[in-house]
């Protein structure tokens, strides 16, 4: 089994895949009293994975992998098309048509459809993603990843696409995957949307992150303190800077101007920053339920070539016994992605609001 954070293709449906090139799967699927009729050698492998191993066990599994991983991150992007353009479509019959994707390291997984109460259809699909980059003297490592992405149409012909991955190229994988189908199946006029910092100006950063603060989790939960800030000095050449992290002391005058009900850029080395051009790249949030003894800290940073916005759970604190003591917990995996995308999609909003602004 590898090191992602969910055991997929790698674990025991690549153990049947392995078997059924002896043409033996079929006969251990027909003593199991199981007929897969027309499909696909990794459908028969992920169902008979299934088999071998109790469904619920190996859920018990990838949740154990999920909550012991520190790296888990989500990003997201817009699938922008004509109103009659069905995303989940393309997909399904671009991955159906068997077209080869393994020159370009990917393998996709199948798309499962689930409706929510409310009526809205939303798509769960995966991407296992192998990739050559030059490595010691005259060797090649390969780069191997696996995430989970989520997508569902927002209106008619825009799609949304939310990416669960453990990697800061996770998400950047999986929008090139979805370049290269869109691509293929000639959708010429579809266009993706991405939060890129390269859309927002340097004073721009340091908007978005001021507006991001307070709301960022939504009416449920309460800002409480500011524990880690980046900046990059100038927007010139910023993969080339080294980031740099605001000293305690900054951070502490950060809290005191909060408490006092004043936004982050009026706080003097802010607007000290803001006029030598430099740029907010990252900051770590700390968020108080208004009712339940939880606290939780989310950090939040634009990563990558080139830098996209993303979003990670850093810690769960629940509030136990009578001298009211932080304690660090794991959280379900269910609830890890909620709140990682209610982050995600509230700073989504924030940076459009923000762009708009700049470009009038």
């Amino acid at each position: 089994m590898n090191n992602n954070i969910y055991p997929s293709a790698y674990d025991l449906r690549e153990y049947c895949m392995f078997f059924l090139k002896r043409s033996s799967l079929n006969r251990f699927a027909q003593s199991e009293g199981i007929f897969l009729v027309n499909a696909s050698s990794e459908d028969i492998a992920d169902t008979l994975s299934h088999v071998i191993m109790e469904r619920k066990k190996i859920e018990m599994l990838r949740e154990e992998a999920y909550q012991t991983s520190s790296s888990c991150s989500m990003s997201g992007f817009n699938v922008i098309n004509s109103k009659d353009f069905s995303l989940s479509e393309v997909y399904s019959e671009l991955r159906d048509g068997r077209t080869d994707f393994g020159t370009s390291g990917y393998r996709l997984g199948t798309l499962k459809k689930e409706v929510t109460e409310g009526g809205k259809e939303v798509y769960y699909g995966s991407l296992d993603y192998e990739k050559k980059r030059p490595g010691r003297i005259e060797f090649m490592d390969t780069d191997q990843g696996y995430s989970e992405f989520t997508m569902f149409e927002t209106e008619e012909g825009k799609w949304q696409i939310e990416v669960n991955g453990s990697k800061p190229n996770d998400g950047r994988e999986v929008r090139k995957l979805f370049e290269q189908i869109l691509k293929i199946k000639g959708e010429k006029n579809a266009k993706i949307s991405t939060l890129e910092i390269d859309d927002l100006s340097a004073p721009q950063t340091i908007a978005f992150f001021d507006r991001l603060m307070p709301c960022g989790l939504g009416e449920d939960w309460t800002f409480q303190d500011v524990k880690q800030l980046t900046f990059k000095r100038g927007k010139e050449d910023v993969e080339e800077s080294e980031d740099e992290e605001i000293s305690d002391t900054d951070l502490m005058g950060i809290k005191q101007a909060i408490l006092e009900g004043k936004n982050l850029r009026d706080a003097d080395f802010v607007k000290k920053f803001e006029q030598q051009g430099c740029m907010f790249t990252a900051m770590t949030f700390e968020y108080i339920h208004n009712t339940l003894p939880k606290t939780v800290r989310i950090h939040a940073e634009f990563k990558g070539n080139p830098k996209i916005f993303e979003v990670s759970l850093v810690k769960y604190f629940e509030t136990v016994g009578p001298e009211a003591k932080m304690e660090a917990v794991s959280i379900p995996k269910e609830e890890n992605l909620k709140l990682q995308s209610l982050f995600w999609n509230n700073a989504r909003n924030i940076f459009y609001k923000v762009k708009v602004e700049q470009e009038k």
